[in-house]
């Protein structure tokens, strides 16, 4: 059975982030642990990366692994590539960086717009979207 995104997932990833409250990797990898004891399957593939990664825990790729395939027993169609994608995502995000710094007064509507007209192209080739624009913002800790 697939199950829906809890929230001690969703406040985990706020306390990671930092938003709304003050970034805490203790307070985000406790939550997230919470929600992957439970069988959430996104907080699954969250403590997986951290594990594959080291991010507040030892780094142990086994662990991961065993995460990873719990999150697929229950539905994931496919955690590691859920991982790859964020971590892609922050690499895309971090390539703009200066771009949305110099941006950041602007509304993201107004930054999709700006990155459109300057020909910096998605990582698909596409517009540029409001809701990406926020993310990577969000991504960067510029807001």
């Amino acid at each position: 059975m697939y199950r829906r995104v809890s929230p001690q997932n969703n406040l985990g990833t706020l306390y990671e982030r930092g938003i709304g409250v003050p970034r805490d990797d203790a307070e985000a990898l406790a939550w997230c642990r919470l929600a992957a004891d439970q069988g959430e399957v996104f907080a699954l593939t969250n403590l997986g990366s951290r594990y594959f990664h080291g991010v507040g825990v030892v780094r142990d790729p086994v662990e991961a692994s065993r995460l990873w395939r719990l999150a697929a027993d229950k539905g994931h169609a496919n955690p590691q590539q859920a991982a790859l994608n964020r971590e892609l995502a922050q690499a895309e995000a971090e390539k703009l960086r200066p771009v949305l710094t110099e941006l950041k007064h602007l509304s993201s509507r107004q930054i999709a717009v700006e990155l459109t007209l300057r020909g910096v192209a998605t990582s698909r080739g596409g517009k540029w979207q409001s809701p990406t624009v926020l993310r990577m913002i969000h991504r960067l800790e510029l807001r």
